[in-house]
């Protein structure tokens, strides 16, 4: 579509292609209130929540075909399309990538989840995340990161959303101007920070750059606020300096500007949802992400666009960059990815990540296996750990979950493995181990009986406080291949290169 053409459509249209909805499996009417955003508000596309592949196919060809322009159908798959979608495959958190920093992995599990994609008519993979995790309290990158170095997520990143690209799917750097030196949640606040524009040049920025220059179609603006570039918390969404002045002038990004969801926590208290749109719009951001009332907010928008010239401006500059890019949307495949190999390529990502972090291997003897669940997933969560050193050779004398009745004057002769399972999640603080968790480790690693193996499926940052223990293993994520390959790496049936991809 030509300036021309998008200078002909009526506000209302205009407004819609600014605004993508999400679109919810789980709720009941979700393919009669899609069916109305498309045809009576006209919106850019959909992010994708939960559904499985076929009921997802079926909705994205449906809404397609009702659509006066091409939908974008997004989705939050870092970890694959299972991460999503029942049916897809599900892949470790990025982190682990950064371990085994093998771009052919990372091209792999790219390939992948694009493909996927592809089956089910979705065409916006909202990532990689080039976040740098600096800070070891990170709550919500952490793991999600590839590591904590620029050249690492710079270099990785670029193999993740090349490949995307290439398949016919767009991808969606975040979570910019970068969000791994926080210590906050944006879902839950808004995280301040103080660093300059050469700062952020310096590191966060490094990997935005990289994917600039190698054309990106999107990136996300984060609910971040530098206060070394806009004073009084202004979220990056709100700031011209670093959406317009930064990303688009300095950097030279030319492609989609998406702010990241509407409904974190972090915006809660910066005014009603329509002038933090108008805001984020005037700034520089072209697509506003999972509002709370799309209907009200687009109805908002194209009332502005008729009373305020400035903003109209925006509007109209905001949509040509959208159909511009819109021109390149493929066609859907009817092929989904053969799901023996996607198997294999998980597991091939599980082994060639996990880190023997301290110490050698326990291949024969009794041992009593303790489980600290920060992630409150049942007593079983371990199992497959278990049942694979059990079948590699180790004799399991107890499973103990650990809860706040441990008998600390308990005591035998026999080796203890503690396996502590975290996670990145919104809204939790999953990644982190409680105190009374971090006192019990703490008195395990005090007795002078047995060796003291440590094995962290999720966030590797909880292993610092716990570098005595005799045996330290570390993957990044607690699904069935991690278990295994962490399973056989402690009993000796697997070597990996791998190393840890961050600093304590």
């Amino acid at each position: 579509m030509s300036d021309t053409d998008i200078n002909r459509l009526a506000g209302p249209e205009i407004a819609g292609q600014l605004v993508m909805p999400r679109i919810d499996f789980n709720e009941e009417g979700y393919l009669e209130q899609a069916l109305r955003y498309v045809e009576k508000y006209h919106v850019t596309g959909f992010i994708i929540f939960n559904g499985e592949i076929n009921q997802v196919r079926e909705t994205t060809t449906a809404l397609q075909s009702k659509s006066k322009n091409p939908l974008l159908f997004g989705i939050d798959a870092e970890r694959g399309l299972g991460q999503i979608v029942k049916g897809g495959t599900r892949f470790p958190f990025l982190m682990s990538q950064g371990a085994s920093d093998s771009e052919e992995l990372v091209e792999l599990q790219a390939l992948n989840t694009a493909g996927e994609m592809k089956f089910c008519g979705l065409n916006l993979l909202f990532a990689p995340v080039l976040d740098i995790n600096t800070n070891p309290k990170n709550p919500i990158v952490n793991v999600r990161a590839f590591g904590d170095d620029e050249r690492l997520v710079s270099r990785l990143g670029s193999s993740y959303y090349n490949k995307v690209k290439n398949e016919g799917v767009f991808a969606c750097g975040k979570h910019f101007p970068g969000h791994g030196s926080t210590d906050a949640d944006s879902h839950v606040e808004l995280p301040v920070l103080n660093k300059t524009v050469h700062e952020l040049l310096e590191l966060e920025l490094v990997p935005f750059k990289k994917a600039v220059d190698e054309s990106i179609d999107f990136i996300m603006a984060g609910h971040i606020a530098m206060d070394g570039v806009d004073s009084n918390e202004v979220p990056a969404i709100f700031s011209k300096t670093l959406i317009t002045e930064v990303l688009r002038k300095k950097l030279g990004f030319r492609k989609a500007v998406i702010t990241d969801s509407f409904r974190m926590d972090a915006l809660r208290e910066l005014g009603p949802e329509s002038e933090i749109a108008v805001k984020s719009i005037r700034a520089g951001c072209d697509i506003i992400l999972d509002p709370v009332n799309s209907e009200e907010l687009i109805a908002s928008l194209s009332e502005r666009i008729k009373t305020d010239e400035a903003f109209c401006s925006a509007a109209y500059e905001s949509a040509g960059r959208l159909f511009e890019i819109k021109k390149q949307i493929k066609q859907t495949s009817d092929i989904f990815p053969d799901r023996e190999n996607s198997k294999k390529i998980v597991s091939r990502i599980a082994r060639e990540s996990v880190c023997l972090v301290k110490g050698g291997t326990l291949n024969s003897g009794k041992v009593e296996v303790n489980i600290f669940d920060v992630m409150k997933g049942g007593k079983n969560i371990c199992k497959p750990f278990t049942d694979r050193i059990k079948i590699n050779g180790l004799e399991v004398e107890s499973v103990n979950y650990i809860s706040e009745d441990y008998d600390f004057s308990s005591k035998n002769d026999y080796d203890t493995i503690n396996v502590v399972a975290t996670t990145v999640s919104a809204w939790t603080r999953y990644s982190e181990l409680t105190k009374f968790y971090h006192k019990v480790l703490n008195h395990i690693c005090n007795q002078n009986y047995g060796n003291k193996i440590l094995v962290s499926f999720g966030s590797p940052y909880v292993i610092a406080d716990f570098l005595d223990y005799n045996i330290i293993i570390s993957s990044f994520e607690i699904i069935e291949p991690c278990q295994k390959a962490a399973a056989d790496m402690l009993t000796g049936k697997l070597v990996s290169n791998s190393k840890l991809p961050i600093k304590f």
